[in-house]
C-alpha cells in the first residue's frame, strides 16, 4: 500500500540520495540465483567432456577447436526448448564457419610476408561479418565476441591439424553442446525455462 502523501510504500526503507545517483549500486547488488547453477553446470560439462577426450587420446592440437565449438551451448539460456534449439543451432553454424574459415586462412597465410597484420585484418573482417549475422539471427548473448576470439586464436596457431580433423572435432562438439542445451532438467518436474 502506498502512502497518500508521498506515493511510496511505507514499508520500504528510504534510500540515500547517493544510492539514487550511484551507477555502481546495480553492479554490487547480487540478485536471486534463479537456477543459474543449472546453466553453469551444463556449460561446464559441455566444455570439460570433450577436453578430457582430447587429453586421453593425446590430441591436444584440437583443443582450440573443441573449446570454441562448445560455446553455442551458452546461447539461449533463458528460452524454452524449441527457441533455444534454434538459437544454438544458428550459433553453432556461425561458430563452425568461423573456425573453419580461420584454419583455412591460417594455411593460406603460412609464410606470407606480414602474415600477422593480414591475420589481424581478417579477424576484423570476421568480427564485422559475425556481428551482422548475430544481429540478424538475434543471437543472445549478442555480438560477435566469441567468434572474434575463436578466429583470432585459430589463425594464430602455428601448426594446424588436418582440416578434416578440425572440422570433425568442431562439428561433434557443436552437436554435443546443442544436445546438452536441450537436455532434460536436473530435477524431475522442474521448469526448463532457462
Amino acid at each position: 500500500m502506498t502512502s497518500p502523501n508521498t506515493g511510496q510504500d511505507p514499508e520500504r526503507k528510504p534510500e540515500s540520495a547517493w544510492a539514487e545517483v550511484n551507477p555502481f549500486t546495480s553492479v554490487l547488488h547480487i540478485g536471486p540465483a534463479n537456477r543459474d547453477h543449472e546453466v553453469a553446470i551444463r556449460c561446464t560439462i559441455t566444455v570439460i567432456v570433450p577436453l578430457l577426450v582430447l587429453l586421453l587420446t593425446d590430441r591436444l592440437d584440437l583443443v582450440v577447436f573443441v573449446s570454441f565449438a562448445a560455446f553455442p551451448g551458452i546461447y539461449g539460456r533463458n528460452l524454452e526448448h524449441g527457441p533455444r534449439l534454434r538459437m544454438q543451432l544458428r550459433a553453432g553454424v556461425l561458430m563452425f564457419a568461423t573456425l573453419i574459415a580461420a584454419t583455412i586462412m591460417a594455411r593460406l597465410l603460412d609464410g606470407v610476408p606480414g602474415e600477422a597484420w593480414i591475420a589481424v585484418l581478417c579477424t576484423s573482417v570476421m568480427a564485422a561479418l559475425s556481428a551482422l549475422v548475430a544481429q540478424y539471427w538475434q543471437l543472445r548473448p549478442g555480438g560477435a565476441i566469441f567468434n572474434v576470439f575463436a578466429f583470432g586464436a585459430v589463425v594464430a596457431v602455428p601448426q594446424q591439424p588436418m582440416l578434416w580433423e578440425a572440422a570433425l572435432a568442431t562439428f561433434v562438439v557443436i552437436a554435443w553442446a546443442v544436445l546438452m542445451g536441450v537436455s532434460p532438467p536436473a530435477r524431475p518436474g522442474a521448469s526448463r525455462c532457462r
